[in-house]
């Protein structure tokens, strides 16, 4: 068996420096992530890894549609809707401001696909694919500064260390020239493009999916995780350039030849297949991450440390505590929490029977309200490897008694 995983190492790492621009440095061998059995049983015990740490009420003057992307700048929690609009908001959950204004006008936008924030210069950079440029505005007040034309068309975008990265999945944006076959682009605001990685390959850059996911770009503890179309490989990337960091092997990744047919997205999740890796976050030996398997959203909890698998299944529920009131799937990390945006649906629901363990802002929370930002510490290593010991002691008692 070890010697059939350091023949399929291999083969990754070749074909993973053969995709890159020869700029990166020496590959490492990334860390495996395998043995991912997808459990039906529902995952109760996510009090045992995490626990609730502090909450943010949006204010719901502005009304949220579905929510894109949530980026954390220091005291800052800026929110990306299908509206579409940028709403920034201070910790006490007050807008300060909002980029909202659609036009062709100076300072407006057409259709926003993504935004990055540069902490440096103090810059919201907002692209807009109707007009093809990116739009620069002051992340202190929300007031325009400039724009800029770009040559090429992105699906997602972001912003780590001294560059802006780019998501760039689509061949057919470019019949007539190979200029841009490549999925990810690095530039900056000097120099548009400085490095090109991951050279299209024919079937997945013609393939049209969509369905919501599309983004790539995972922010975490001091890193930036990016996840190409169709790929297990996650790469940290940052000055330094674009390395394999994890190899997740998800259970049945869904085969070329069936994307070479060209399913629709609906045939495509709804297939016996694993695919969509995406949510990647990471904060110490705690890895977390979903993907899609045979129509259902797959969440997964893996150790690190202790190198075993926490959770990998489609259900996490447990009985509201003190200690932990409320969960849902993670949106991200700020500093040493994760993150999750929390719908006044799901808090109305676990409150109905546990009021006792809410704190009071949240017993006000209606159905009309905007959802409410919750971030979750990390329990202690031993704490969490004495769960697993007694999880998977309990799973094979579970087993032996089905038998």
């Amino acid at each position: 068996m070890k010697t059939v995983n350091s023949i399929f190492l291999i083969f990754i790492l070749l074909s993973c420096s053969n995709r890159l621009t020869d700029d990166t440095e020496t590959v490492k061998a990334p860390r495996v992530i395998e043995n991912l059995a997808v459990s039906d049983t529902i995952f109760s015990n996510i009090k045992s890894i995490l626990t609730f740490d502090d909450f943010v009420v949006l204010d719901n003057q502005l009304p949220l549609a579905k929510i894109e992307r949530v980026i954390i700048s220091g005291d800052q929690i800026f929110i990306f809707d299908t509206q579409p609009k940028i709403v920034c908001y201070n910790f006490q959950g007050e807008v300060v401001f909002s980029i909202s204004s659609r036009g062709k006008g100076v300072g407006e936008f057409m259709k926003i696909v993504d935004f990055a924030i540069e902490e440096k210069t103090h810059s919201i950079k907002v692209y807009d694919s109707a007009m093809k440029k990116v739009l620069f505005y002051d992340m202190r007040n929300g007031k325009f500064k400039y724009d800029k034309k770009i040559a090429f068309a992105p699906h997602a975008m972001a912003h780590f260390d001294n560059f802006d990265y780019y998501h760039n999945p689509y061949g057919f944006n470019y019949p007539e020239s190979n200029e841009y076959h490549y999925s990810l682009l690095r530039g900056n605001d000097r120099n548009l493009i400085t490095n090109k990685y991951f050279k299209h390959d024919p079937v997945i850059s013609n393939y049209l999916f969509g369905m919501g996911y599309e983004f790539p770009f995972f922010y975490g503890q001091n890193e930036l995780l990016y996840v190409n179309r169709f790929e297990n490989t996650v790469y940290s990337i940052s000055d330094k350039g674009v390395l394999p960091v994890l190899l997740i092997q998800i259970p049945d990744p869904v085969p070329r030849p069936y994307l070479e047919k060209k399913p629709s997205p609906l045939e495509l999740l709804q297939s016996p297949y694993s695919s969509c890796l995406t949510d990647v976050y990471r904060i110490g030996a705690l890895l977390y991450f979903s993907f899609n398997h045979a129509g259902r959203i797959i969440f997964t909890f893996y150790d690190l440390a202790a190198n075993k698998l926490i959770y990998c299944g489609p259900r996490i529920r447990t009985e509201p505590l003190e200690e932990l009131p409320v969960y849902y799937p993670l949106r991200g990390v700020a500093g040493n929490r994760f993150f999750a945006l929390v719908s006044p649906s799901t808090i109305i629901e676990c409150r109905e029977n546990y009021e006792g363990v809410f704190p009071d802002k949240l017993l006000d929370i209606s159905l009309n309200d905007n959802p409410v930002m919750v971030f979750y510490k990390v329990k202690p290593t031993n704490e969490k490897e004495e769960y697993i010991n007694t999880e998977l002691i309990t799973t094979q008692k579970e087993r032996r008694a089905e038998t």
